[in-house]
């Protein structure tokens, strides 16, 4: 799974606002989950950027050009940031209507992760030489142009209070966020469906078709999409390329209750015996 396709999720939950799962125990476990993968994922990052440092410090060879290989990584690392922040948002606006739950903390450790690697890859572009510049202005691009659709996409949920500690720019956010206030219902739907393919148009244009982590970004994906019912997804401004990524967290699903309904025959097993042995 392409991390633009991870950005087209963001603009999914930003653009539908679904209403999500209102099983708490499932909802934790599953938060969990996105921070188990997400976290994986930060370490693949940080470790691929610590290997392209060194290369970069200790190679002599002028024919050697690791960039390339740095694009794909810093790709994914600023699209998918768009997935983290509108994730982070979404989760903390939903806490805010129940206080005491852990949620907001999982969302927001995933969050100051990927802004770590953000910085990493930034860092390393200190490093590049000149007849590389068409890359680092390439990343550039992509960081300008993912920005500015997160603080759009934020300013599309309704606590724009909560949505702006997320926000690249606040200022902007806020604004956005006065102008879609500004719509009424009938305009809103052609509105969001336009939204939709013009963020997916943005990043096609600015982004490769090779993703770093496409193992770790799908179970991501389908982490978050398991805390939502089935019947929002129809909604038309969701990509369908990721359809699939459904039928993942249905399985996750699945199995979660599997394991939950072995642990709870295990339990009564052992109780048995107990009682067997007392006997």
């Amino acid at each position: 799974m392409h991390a633009i396709e991870l950005a087209e999720m963001g603009g999914w939950l930003a653009l539908e606002s679904p209403p999500m799962a209102t099983h708490d125990e499932l909802l934790s476990l599953l938060a969990e989950g996105y921070c188990s993968y997400s976290k994986c994922r930060t370490q693949r990052w940080n470790t691929a950027l610590k290997m392209f440092s060194d290369d970069l410090n200790h190679t002599e060879d002028m024919q050697h050009n690791p960039w390339p290989a740095i694009r794909i990584v810093a790709e994914e690392i600023i699209f998918s940031e768009l997935l983290t922040r509108v994730w982070s948002a979404v989760i903390a606006q939903s806490e805010s209507k129940k206080p005491g739950d852990d949620l907001s903390a999982i969302a927001h450790s995933v969050l100051i992760g990927h802004i770590e690697s953000r910085n990493r890859v930034f860092q390393l572009l200190l490093q590049i030489p000149k007849w590389a510049e068409p890359t680092a202005e390439n990343i550039n691009r992509m960081r300008r142009v993912t920005e500015r659709w997160t603080d759009l996409l934020l300013s599309q949920l309704p606590d724009s209070s909560v949505s702006a500690a997320f926000a690249f720019d606040e200022k902007r956010m806020r604004e956005f966020h006065r102008d879609q206030k500004m719509m009424n219902e009938p305009e809103r739907r052609p509105a969001n469906n336009l939204l939709a393919v013009s963020l997916s148009a943005d990043l096609k244009r600015v982004g490769s078709r090779f993703p770093a982590n496409p193992d770790l970004n799908r179970k991501i994906a389908a982490g978050i999409m398991a805390c939502y019912p089935r019947d929002p997804f129809a909604a038309g401004s969701f990509s369908q390329s990721t359809w699939s990524v459904q039928i993942d967290s249905l399985q996750t699903n699945a199995q979660m209750l599997i394991d939950q309904l072995l642990q709870s025959d295990q339990k009564k097993v052992r109780r048995g015996l107990r009682r067997f042995s007392k006997n």
